[in-house]
């Protein structure tokens, strides 16, 4: 889809935006459409044939959804460029409006794959997606519906080998989240530890298969510069489904992080020995709040701060934004240091607050008929450090990729978790399916990638990107030059020249288009772009070169490329 900005023209004032004729026509459109791409384009029996009748199906269903809606986004987009943005605000506002439910509806029907697609948009990956859009995908990080309890009985007690309560001295029936593949419950082994259980459903791999399949022959039609991407991404999420391996992977980076963050991190452990490819045991991290909640939670302190209720915040928020999209600019939270700042004042308040009512509560409190006055929870009042958290997840993770070479492949804020431990919050990482190994020269490519664009040499960004296995059609320079920018670096209006990013990468496709991706950095990218796209959330923007240059010079110094780092002039800095 298109994100509304000033990067356009007018909407013509003819009712193209969510007009009822014009949706039904578009609903039949897709219908037609999905019937000739999934049916008469490869033969109809033979096709159903090759897929199954469930997933050709499923793929009908997602088209029909699908294709209307990138139709009215394009039309929209061409009737509306070039003129007065605010017209074209409030005409993308009316398709986000329809098509955000209309798409998260198709994809809770049809689960799978589709609920990493949703969770795309609801991280904001590249900055891609409308408020709007973020929000109504928000609830697909970790609060799918669940599967009946009868359902995941039945697959634990298949994969253990005997009875729920020969393992368990408790199981809660009630999933403390759901997601794509999976759900995860509290339970308390025999010996008394408490630990949380993933179980994986029993069809969700078939599922995948088919949808990934369906996705990638859309983009073929419609976005093909995104092809050579689901090719790698599909072979990394076809390794999500053994959770035999998910409980080794989960350990290893268990070890290799701690040792470096366990001042500011919690992992859990797992279980191996009640691990089953279907079934995932591992301590629980406890007490522990979903990061969204922790984030929604931190709204209302913010709101409170200012003096308002959530509801004026967040109406001033969305006019402010609004203004910022349209203007073309992005709005910037308070720094780390600055919010340290806040912090120690909320503090120090409660500190004098909880002070005087205790001095309150043993004397004058102890008189017949005095109201006691409450003591508070500093947890309760004391806002998250958002900058920090950015700051702090971008570096772990380019921790894992750049020096350890063994990374986390799907750092969605569902898998973030803020555990407490005491006064302060420690980041609880969890769910390690689809971990990524590279080796030394893939590590040293990237560093090397990350000093030319810091150097802002183009001849060496474009001599570095060649280096790897990218391709496009004409291999230009310009192409490679622009790539490196987008993908290793940021997504702003400078970098992507006042467009939209799937505009940007649009044009592009049309002047060079990209044919082979190196497949060993696909995922990196994913990774880098996830992460930014939080910061964007957050309205903590940030560049990966600036996060990683540290890891980067560390790699190079340890390999014994010093002579590269002499050449970009960082050893001089």
């Amino acid at each position: 889809g298109f994100r509304s900005s000033s990067r356009g023209g007018p909407c013509a004032q003819r009712q193209v935006c969510g007009a009822p004729l014009e949706l039904k026509m578009l609903r039949r459109v897709g219908v037609a459409s999905g019937v000739a791409l999934v049916g008469g384009a490869a033969g109809g029996l033979a096709l159903r044939e090759h897929v199954g009748p469930e997933n050709f199906d499923r793929a009908l269903r997602f088209y029909r959804v699908a294709i209307p809606g990138y139709l009215q986004y394009k039309l929209t987009d061409i009737r509306t460029r070039g003129g007065d943005p605010h017209a074209r605000d409030d005409a993308f506002q009316k398709l986000h409006r329809i098509w955000a439910p209309d798409a998260l509806d198709i994809i809770l029907q049809l689960r799978g794959f589709y609920i990493k697609i949703g969770q795309m948009a609801a991280t904001n990956i590249a900055n891609a997606f409308p408020e709007h859009w973020v929000q109504t995908m928000e609830v697909l990080q970790d609060n799918v519906p669940s599967k009946p309890f009868g359902v995941v009985r039945e697959i634990v007690e298949n994969e253990l080998g005997k009875p729920l309560e020969d393992v368990f001295s408790s199981f809660d029936e009630r999933p403390i989240g759901a997601a794509s593949i999976g759900q995860v419950h509290r339970a308390v082994l025999k010996d008394g530890e408490k630990v949380v259980v993933k179980v994986q459903y029993p069809e969700v791999e078939r599922l995948f298969r088919g949808d990934i399949w369906t996705i990638k022959f859309f983009c073929r039609i419609a976005q093909p510069e995104h092809v050579p991407a689901l090719v790698e991404i599909e072979k990394q999420f076809m390794t999500e489904f053994d959770y035999t391996a998910e409980a080794g992977q989960l350990n290893e980076i268990r070890q290799n992080m701690l040792n470096r963050f366990g001042n500011r991190i919690v992992i859990p452990k797992a279980k191996a020995k009640l691990c089953t490819p279907k079934l995932l045991v591992m301590e629980e991290l406890r007490p522990a709040t979903k990061l969204a909640d922790g984030l929604r939670q931190d709204m209302k302190k913010f709101a409170s701060l200012k003096g308002m209720t959530l509801d004026e915040m967040l109406a001033i928020e969305a006019r402010l934004d609004k203004e910022a999209e349209i203007e073309g600019r992005l709005r910037y939270g308070p720094s780390a240091k600055e919010t340290d700042s806040i912090i120690a004042s909320v503090r120090a308040k409660v500190f004098l607050d909880n002070l005087v009512a205790r001095l309150w509560n043993f004397s004058v409190g102890l008189f017949p008929y005095v109201a006691p006055r409450p003591v508070l929870d500093p947890r309760e009042l004391v806002p998250l450090n958002h900058a920090r958290l950015v700051d702090d997840l971008l570096e772990i993770h380019g921790h894992q990729i750049l020096v350890d070479g063994c990374f986390n492949g799907d750092p969605h804020p569902g898998n973030v978790l803020l555990v407490h431990d005491g006064s302060e919050d420690k980041l609880g990482l969890i769910d390690y399916g689809q971990v990524k190994r590279i080796d030394t020269r893939t590590r040293v490519q990237l560093a090397k990638i990350l000093l030319a664009l810091h150097s802002n040499d183009e001849a060496l960004i474009v001599e570095q990107i060649k280096s790897t296995r990218y391709r496009t059609k004409y291999n230009k320079d310009v192409t490679m030059l622009k790539l490196a920018r987008l993908f290793f670096d940021r997504e702003d209006a400078e970098i992507l020249e006042g467009k939209h990013p799937q505009a940007f990468l649009d044009e592009l496709q049309a002047d060079d288009p990209v044919e082979e991706l190196d497949e060993d950095f696909v995922m990196i990218v994913r990774v880098a772009i996830m992460l930014r796209g939080l910061g964007h959330v957050l309205k903590q923007h940030r560049s990966t070169v600036a996060a990683w240059l540290p890891l980067a010079k560390q790699v190079l110094v340890q390999e014994g490329e010093e002579d590269f780092l002499r050449q970009t002039g960082v050893a001089m800095e």
